[in-house]
Protein backbone atom coordinates (compact mmCIF):
# COMPACT_ATOMS: atom_id res chain seq x y z
CA UNK A 1 0.00 0.00 0.00
CA UNK A 2 1.38 3.48 -0.92
CA UNK A 3 2.37 5.22 2.14
CA UNK A 4 2.40 9.17 2.13
CA UNK A 5 4.72 11.37 3.70
CA UNK A 6 3.54 14.28 6.25
CA UNK A 7 6.31 16.60 7.47
CA UNK A 8 5.05 19.25 10.14
CA UNK A 9 5.83 22.21 7.78
CA UNK A 10 2.71 20.74 5.88
CA UNK A 11 0.39 21.94 8.72
CA UNK A 12 2.48 24.71 10.16
CA UNK A 13 4.02 28.38 9.43
CA UNK A 14 7.44 29.08 11.04
CA UNK A 15 6.03 30.91 13.95
CA UNK A 16 3.62 28.16 14.89
CA UNK A 17 4.18 24.95 16.86
CA UNK A 18 0.97 22.77 17.15
CA UNK A 19 -2.21 21.91 14.76
CA UNK A 20 -5.42 20.59 16.39
CA UNK A 21 -8.58 19.48 14.32
CA UNK A 22 -11.42 17.68 15.63
CA UNK A 23 -13.63 15.70 12.95
CA UNK A 24 -16.17 13.02 12.08
CA UNK A 25 -14.74 10.24 9.57
CA UNK A 26 -16.95 7.35 8.28
CA UNK A 27 -15.60 4.60 5.89
CA UNK A 28 -16.11 6.45 3.00
CA UNK A 29 -13.99 9.56 3.97
CA UNK A 30 -10.84 7.13 4.43
CA UNK A 31 -7.88 8.66 5.85
CA UNK A 32 -4.66 7.70 4.03
CA UNK A 33 -2.14 5.81 5.20
CA UNK A 34 1.07 8.58 5.75
CA UNK A 35 4.33 8.44 7.83
CA UNK A 36 4.73 12.02 9.83
CA UNK A 37 8.20 13.50 11.16
CA UNK A 38 6.56 14.84 14.23
CA UNK A 39 4.41 13.62 17.24
CA UNK A 40 1.02 13.61 18.21
CA UNK A 41 -1.48 12.92 20.62
CA UNK A 42 -5.48 12.02 19.14
CA UNK A 43 -8.30 10.18 21.17
CA UNK A 44 -11.61 8.87 20.16
CA UNK A 45 -14.72 11.06 21.24
CA UNK A 46 -17.15 8.80 19.79
CA UNK A 47 -17.72 5.91 17.72
CA UNK A 48 -14.83 3.08 17.28
CA UNK A 49 -12.81 2.32 14.29
CA UNK A 50 -9.38 0.83 13.63
CA UNK A 51 -5.76 1.78 14.13
CA UNK A 52 -3.65 0.91 11.06
CA UNK A 53 -0.12 1.35 12.54
CA UNK A 54 3.12 0.34 11.66
CA UNK A 55 1.93 -2.77 9.74
CA UNK A 56 -0.73 -4.13 12.64
CA UNK A 57 -3.97 -3.50 13.07
CA UNK A 58 -5.41 -1.96 16.48
CA UNK A 59 -8.90 -1.39 17.24
CA UNK A 60 -9.77 1.63 19.07
CA UNK A 61 -13.04 2.86 20.61
CA UNK A 62 -13.98 6.14 22.34
CA UNK A 63 -12.22 7.12 24.96
CA UNK A 64 -9.04 5.46 23.55
CA UNK A 65 -5.79 8.06 23.23
CA UNK A 66 -2.92 7.31 21.24
CA UNK A 67 0.74 8.94 21.76
CA UNK A 68 1.97 8.77 18.55
CA UNK A 69 5.62 9.65 17.49
CA UNK A 70 7.94 11.21 14.55
CA UNK A 71 8.34 8.08 12.52
CA UNK A 72 5.42 6.46 12.76
CA UNK A 73 3.43 4.75 9.91
CA UNK A 74 -0.61 4.84 9.85
CA UNK A 75 -3.91 5.72 9.38
CA UNK A 76 -7.13 5.35 10.77
CA UNK A 77 -10.62 3.31 9.55
CA UNK A 78 -14.53 3.78 10.31
CA UNK A 79 -16.14 0.29 9.77
CA UNK A 80 -18.56 -0.41 6.84
CA UNK A 81 -21.70 2.15 8.64
CA UNK A 82 -20.47 3.37 11.61
CA UNK A 83 -17.98 6.73 11.94
CA UNK A 84 -16.32 8.18 15.02
CA UNK A 85 -15.32 11.44 15.95
CA UNK A 86 -11.51 12.00 16.45
CA UNK A 87 -9.22 14.65 17.79
CA UNK A 88 -6.17 15.53 16.69
CA UNK A 89 -3.20 17.66 18.46
CA UNK A 90 -0.16 17.41 16.64
CA UNK A 91 3.22 19.57 17.40
CA UNK A 92 7.15 20.28 16.52
CA UNK A 93 9.08 17.19 18.03
CA UNK A 94 11.29 19.84 19.32
CA UNK A 95 8.76 20.23 22.40
CA UNK A 96 8.55 16.85 22.99
CA UNK A 97 12.23 16.26 23.66
CA UNK A 98 12.91 19.22 25.75
CA UNK A 99 9.68 18.60 28.11
CA UNK A 100 11.70 15.16 28.69
CA UNK A 101 14.72 16.44 28.98
CA UNK A 102 13.53 19.35 31.63
CA UNK A 103 11.63 17.17 33.72
CA UNK A 104 13.61 13.76 33.77
CA UNK A 105 11.04 11.88 32.11
CA UNK A 106 13.20 8.49 31.37
CA UNK A 107 10.83 5.33 32.52
CA UNK A 108 7.39 4.51 31.21
CA UNK A 109 7.68 7.29 29.31
CA UNK A 110 3.93 8.36 27.92
CA UNK A 111 5.41 8.42 24.44
CA UNK A 112 7.79 5.71 24.73
CA UNK A 113 5.37 2.94 22.83
CA UNK A 114 5.94 -0.97 22.72
CA UNK A 115 9.10 -0.97 20.07
CA UNK A 116 10.75 1.69 18.12
CA UNK A 117 8.63 4.52 16.39
CA UNK A 118 7.73 3.07 12.56
CA UNK A 119 7.73 -0.52 14.09
CA UNK A 120 6.78 -1.21 17.61
CA UNK A 121 3.19 0.12 18.48
CA UNK A 122 2.69 3.48 20.23
CA UNK A 123 1.07 3.72 23.64
CA UNK A 124 -2.49 3.68 24.01
CA UNK A 125 -4.41 4.35 27.05
CA UNK A 126 -7.96 4.15 28.03
CA UNK A 127 -9.84 7.13 29.97
CA UNK A 128 -12.39 7.49 31.88
CA UNK A 129 -15.34 9.40 31.25
CA UNK A 130 -14.58 12.23 33.63
CA UNK A 131 -11.05 12.41 32.35
CA UNK A 132 -12.13 12.72 28.26
CA UNK A 133 -14.26 15.58 29.61
CA UNK A 134 -10.94 17.61 31.09
CA UNK A 135 -9.35 16.24 27.75
CA UNK A 136 -12.19 17.74 25.41
CA UNK A 137 -11.99 20.92 27.59
CA UNK A 138 -7.69 21.37 27.52
CA UNK A 139 -8.31 21.35 23.65
CA UNK A 140 -11.11 23.43 23.30
CA UNK A 141 -8.57 26.24 25.14
CA UNK A 142 -5.78 25.27 22.90
CA UNK A 143 -7.50 25.50 19.70
CA UNK A 144 -9.16 29.05 21.16
CA UNK A 145 -6.03 30.21 22.45
CA UNK A 146 -2.79 31.82 21.20
CA UNK A 147 -0.30 29.97 18.45
CA UNK A 148 2.60 29.93 21.38
CA UNK A 149 5.10 27.52 22.59
CA UNK A 150 3.21 28.04 26.27
CA UNK A 151 -0.06 27.26 25.12
CA UNK A 152 1.01 23.62 23.87
CA UNK A 153 3.87 23.04 26.29
CA UNK A 154 0.75 24.02 29.40
CA UNK A 155 -1.49 21.39 27.02
CA UNK A 156 1.10 18.42 26.48
CA UNK A 157 2.32 18.68 30.57
CA UNK A 158 -1.49 18.63 31.67
CA UNK A 159 -1.86 15.26 29.73
CA UNK A 160 1.38 13.92 30.55
CA UNK A 161 0.36 14.59 34.03
CA UNK A 162 -3.48 12.66 33.67
CA UNK A 163 -1.32 9.68 32.44
CA UNK A 164 1.59 9.65 34.63
CA UNK A 165 0.07 10.21 38.12
CA UNK A 166 -0.63 6.47 38.50
CA UNK A 167 0.78 4.97 36.70
CA UNK A 168 4.97 6.47 37.40
CA UNK A 169 3.74 4.37 40.67
CA UNK A 170 5.34 0.57 39.72
CA UNK A 171 7.00 -2.03 41.91
CA UNK A 172 10.38 -3.74 42.57
CA UNK A 173 9.90 -5.29 38.37
CA UNK A 174 8.63 -1.64 36.95
CA UNK A 175 5.43 -2.70 36.73
CA UNK A 176 3.13 -0.92 35.26
CA UNK A 177 -0.54 -1.00 36.22
CA UNK A 178 -2.60 -2.13 32.87
CA UNK A 179 -5.46 -0.21 31.99
CA UNK A 180 -8.03 -2.14 33.31
CA UNK A 181 -6.96 -1.21 36.10
CA UNK A 182 -6.17 1.88 35.86
CA UNK A 183 -10.00 2.85 34.68
CA UNK A 184 -11.21 1.23 37.46
CA UNK A 185 -9.49 2.89 40.06
CA UNK A 186 -10.31 6.45 38.79
CA UNK A 187 -13.87 5.07 39.43
CA UNK A 188 -13.35 4.17 42.63
CA UNK A 189 -11.58 7.29 43.44
CA UNK A 190 -15.22 9.22 41.88
CA UNK A 191 -17.21 7.17 43.85
CA UNK A 192 -19.59 9.69 45.08
CA UNK A 193 -20.13 10.75 49.20
CA UNK A 194 -22.68 7.97 50.20
CA UNK A 195 -20.94 5.00 48.79
CA UNK A 196 -17.83 6.84 50.17
CA UNK A 197 -14.39 5.06 49.83
CA UNK A 198 -14.71 2.72 52.35
CA UNK A 199 -16.24 -0.19 50.32
CA UNK A 200 -13.33 -1.51 50.02
CA UNK A 201 -11.72 -4.46 47.08
CA UNK A 202 -14.76 -5.78 46.53
CA UNK A 203 -16.02 -2.74 45.17
CA UNK A 204 -12.75 -2.14 43.46
CA UNK A 205 -13.11 -5.37 41.92
CA UNK A 206 -16.70 -4.85 40.75
CA UNK A 207 -15.58 -1.80 38.89
CA UNK A 208 -12.48 -3.27 37.26
CA UNK A 209 -14.38 -6.28 36.29
CA UNK A 210 -12.14 -8.78 38.01
CA UNK A 211 -11.99 -10.81 40.87
CA UNK A 212 -11.19 -9.19 44.53
CA UNK A 213 -8.26 -11.74 44.31
CA UNK A 214 -7.29 -10.58 40.70
CA UNK A 215 -7.30 -7.19 42.07
CA UNK A 216 -5.71 -7.82 45.23
CA UNK A 217 -2.52 -9.01 43.84
CA UNK A 218 -2.67 -6.53 41.35
CA UNK A 219 -2.30 -3.96 44.09
CA UNK A 220 0.61 -6.07 45.51
CA UNK A 221 2.72 -6.18 42.24
CA UNK A 222 2.05 -2.52 41.57
CA UNK A 223 2.25 -0.74 45.00
CA UNK A 224 3.98 -3.40 46.73
CA UNK A 225 1.27 -3.25 49.53
CA UNK A 226 -2.03 -5.35 50.23
CA UNK A 227 -5.17 -4.07 48.91
CA UNK A 228 -6.28 -3.43 52.85
CA UNK A 229 -2.96 -0.96 53.31
CA UNK A 230 -3.53 1.00 49.92
CA UNK A 231 -7.13 1.68 50.43
CA UNK A 232 -6.36 2.65 53.89
CA UNK A 233 -4.01 5.02 52.30
CA UNK A 234 -6.68 6.32 49.98
CA UNK A 235 -9.18 7.34 52.62
CA UNK A 236 -7.08 9.11 54.71
CA UNK A 237 -5.89 11.16 51.51
CA UNK A 238 -9.88 11.77 51.08
CA UNK A 239 -9.85 13.11 54.71
CA UNK A 240 -6.74 15.53 54.04
CA UNK A 241 -8.42 17.02 51.13
CA UNK A 242 -11.75 17.79 53.01
CA UNK A 243 -9.95 18.94 55.54
CA UNK A 244 -8.07 21.06 53.27
CA UNK A 245 -10.85 22.01 51.21
CA UNK A 246 -13.90 22.43 52.68
CA UNK A 247 -15.21 23.92 56.30
CA UNK A 248 -16.89 20.18 57.31
CA UNK A 249 -16.47 19.43 61.00
CA UNK A 250 -13.52 16.79 61.65
CA UNK A 251 -16.70 14.24 62.84
CA UNK A 252 -18.01 14.70 59.20
CA UNK A 253 -15.19 14.23 57.20
CA UNK A 254 -14.03 11.52 58.72
CA UNK A 255 -17.19 9.55 58.19
CA UNK A 256 -17.05 11.33 54.36
CA UNK A 257 -13.69 9.35 54.10
CA UNK A 258 -15.16 5.97 55.24
CA UNK A 259 -14.16 5.99 59.20
CA UNK A 260 -17.12 5.19 61.39
CA UNK A 261 -15.28 5.19 64.65
CA UNK A 262 -14.06 8.68 65.08
CA UNK A 263 -10.85 7.26 67.62
CA UNK A 264 -9.91 4.83 64.72
CA UNK A 265 -9.67 8.20 62.29
CA UNK A 266 -7.58 9.81 64.46
CA UNK A 267 -5.57 7.26 64.94
CA UNK A 268 -4.81 6.33 61.43
CA UNK A 269 -5.09 10.37 60.34
CA UNK A 270 -1.88 11.05 63.18
CA UNK A 271 -0.19 7.59 62.20
CA UNK A 272 0.06 9.05 58.19
CA UNK A 273 0.35 12.56 58.65
CA UNK A 274 2.22 13.04 62.08
CA UNK A 275 -0.13 14.71 63.60
CA UNK A 276 -4.36 15.21 64.50
CA UNK A 277 -6.61 15.93 62.01
CA UNK A 278 -6.99 19.61 63.67
CA UNK A 279 -3.78 20.06 64.15
CA UNK A 280 -3.41 19.01 59.97
CA UNK A 281 -6.57 22.18 59.15
CA UNK A 282 -4.92 24.40 61.28
CA UNK A 283 -1.55 24.05 59.54
CA UNK A 284 -3.43 24.41 56.39
CA UNK A 285 -5.15 27.30 56.88
CA UNK A 286 -2.03 29.08 58.15
CA UNK A 287 -0.86 28.85 54.70
CA UNK A 288 -3.77 31.42 53.45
Amino acid sequence: MWTEKYTIDQFLRDEEWFHVRRAEHTHLSRLPLHRQNYPEVFWLERGRGEHHINGKVMKVNAGDLIMMRAGDRHTLLARRDERFVICNIAFRQSLLQQLRKRYGFDEHWVWQGDGRAGVGLPSMFGLVEKQMMQLKEWANELAAGTQSRFTIERFLINVIDLLMRDRQVTSEDNCVMPDWFYKGLQKYRQLEVRDGVCSGASELATLCDKSVEHVNRMIKEVYGVTATQYLNQLRIEKAAQLLRMTGLSIVEVGAQAGYENHGYFYKRFKAHYGMTPRKYRLAAQRMV
